[in-house]
């Protein structure tokens, strides 16, 4: 008899995280299902599967509502093959992906940083605030 216990980890749930790391016995399968923050946050030990679904939340700056938001992206060709590599660290491993070769030929080859994402606005007004830099406000170039 196999028993499955499953563990939703994203950021900010320490205690969940912490039973993520624990060993369990044998007859036990651990399941993890982690977001995109938690996948970059924590290395969990002796993953041997990886299901990757080909998306993540990112962080983006609308310029013409002026607000940010997260939205529902495709994955890039370096994600997915970090992805996959999570699988097998301590021993073997598969990935299975819910997309095909042909959308990962689609896929952007890496992901666009987040620092060209973002609005930085928030970001320079504290710095002029407090005065750290001594720099004038950024414009928009012509």
């Amino acid at each position: 008899l196999r028993v499955l216990i499953s563990l939703i980890i994203h950021l900010g749930r320490v205690q969940v995280q912490k039973k993520v790391f624990a060993k369990v016995p044998s007859h036990i399968r651990k399941c993890v299902v982690a977001t995109n923050i938690a996948e970059t946050s924590i290395t969990v030990p002796h993953v041997r599967y990886v299901v990757d679904a080909g998306y993540v939340k990112q962080k983006v700056f609308n310029p013409q509502k002026g607000m940010e938001s997260l939205v529902v992206v495709p994955i890039s060709q370096v994600a997915a093959q970090q992805r996959a590599g999570r699988a097998g660290r301590t021993g073997p491993g598969q990935v299975y992906r819910l997309f095909s070769k042909e959308c990962v030929a689609q896929m952007m080859p890496e992901t666009i940083p987040e620092i060209k994402r973002t609005n930085l606005a928030n970001t320079v007004l504290y710095l002029k605030v407090r005065a750290c830099c001594g720099f004038d406000i950024v414009h928009e170039s012509a």
